[in-house]
């Protein structure tokens, strides 16, 4: 099967409850006013990622990234769109991050009232202050 450079891959998202603990309890956390961004760099010797469904390997094809919109933050509309964004800007910038990488963003209220090209900035800024941006 062949994978898009623009796709999203089931491989390229966090979904494990695990793997979040891990991002929280060994990342390091980069702030501005709207999002938060927490970052692991996964060691570079090792070639997959956990074991996946029954034991087995699952590929490392590159950086993961798991999105948190606190339901406080805004409506269910408003949240899954600010999701929606973020994947967006992640899929279309994934070529540029270090592969490495696994990003959490933890989505503030500010972010409720802030355009695309303003999101998009912001995660930029955060992508350069954690240097997992190329």
């Amino acid at each position: 099967m062949v994978t898009s450079r623009f796709g999203f891959s089931r491989n390229e998202r966090l979904h494990l409850n695990r793997d979040f603990k891990k991002i929280f309890k060994e990342g390091r956390a980069w702030h501005n006013g709207a999002l938060t961004l927490v970052v692991f760099n996964k060691p570079s010797e090792s070639n997959c990622c956990p074991a996946g469904e029954r034991g087995k390997p699952r590929p490392q094809i590159g950086a993961r990234v798991g999105i948190i919109v606190p339901g406080k933050t805004a409506g269910a509309v408003l949240r899954n769109r600010l999701k929606r964004r973020m994947r967006e800007i992640f899929r279309l910038n994934k070529e540029n991050i270090i592969k490495s990488a696994d990003i959490i963003f933890i989505v503030r209220k500010e972010a409720a009232v802030i355009g695309y090209r303003e999101l998009e900035n912001k995660i930029f800024d955060l992508w350069r202050k954690a240097k997992i941006f190329k």
